[in-house]
């Protein structure tokens, strides 16, 4: 949690006391809709720095009031719920006609991952071989990795959308039916902005990657370490 946020002690006191405590901690994440780059004020904090996506930890459960700012305007003024001992992901919808801050999805903290949290500076791996030494491990039928040329191709349209909807549906016609090495998939993902696009690509883009038992490589590109758990969730669920 940032530093200029109210000490614990206080905002324990004002959002409930000893109840709050006894729930646990909650985490809040916002994401741009869009990949609209915002700042936050939350509870009347300074603002964040701006980015496509944020993520408060160790809140007090209950009602935490929040400022969604573009640029120089204030494009939401919202008060939000938040459970004690769960996620909440809100989406911000910042560029509509009415504006609004809306939860997408809430877990208990600490169910999502399948395997031990990662630490959030090294992505996750499923073995430290050279990269090099990699076997084809892709769907039956998959052609070859698209040819250096042609990603290029692909990587330009991928990149030119001015949000991550539009590049995720740019990426999406442009690799229906082909198949990517994990490098080129890693390159891809960084052209969203945000976490949860990513995410939307990874899932997309897997059953068309070779090499799928380095999937975990995706890993690399995430900010958050829940994104990270989110992914290793997804990658266990699949049938290898």
């Amino acid at each position: 949690m940032n530093s200029f946020y109210i000490p614990f002690a206080l905002l324990w006191l004002v959002m409930g006391g000893p109840r709050a405590y006894s729930q646990g901690f909650s985490r809040l994440e916002l994401h741009a809709s869009d990949g609209q780059p915002f700042a936050v004020v939350l509870n009347g904090q300074p603002p964040t720095e701006v980015r496509a996506e944020h993520r408060f930890d160790e809140l007090v459960p209950g009602s935490h009031k929040v400022e969604i700012w573009v640029g120089s305007r204030r494009a939401v003024r919202q008060t939000l719920q938040l459970a004690g001992g769960y996620q909440s992901v809100f989406e911000v919808d910042a560029g509509s006609k009415r504006p609004v801050v809306r939860l997408v999805a809430q877990h208990p903290l600490g169910v999502v991952p399948s395997q031990p949290p990662v630490d959030a500076s090294r992505p996750p791996h499923l073995s430290t071989a050279a990269r090099g030494d990699r076997l084809y491990t892709g769907r039956v039928g998959c052609m070859p990795p698209m040819d250096a040329g042609r990603f290029a191709q692909v990587l330009l349209q991928v990149s030119q959308p001015f949000n991550d909807p539009a590049r995720l549906s740019a990426a999406q016609r442009a690799l229906e039916n082909r198949c990517l090495s994990i490098e080129q998939v890693v390159q891809l993902c960084r052209q969203f902005q945000s976490d949860r696009a990513r995410l939307d690509f990874a899932r997309f883009i897997y059953p068309f990657t070779h090499e799928q038992e380095w999937f975990l490589d995706v890993g690399e590109t995430l900010v958050f370490e829940s994104s990270r758990e989110e992914l290793q969730h997804f990658f266990s669920q699949q049938a290898r």
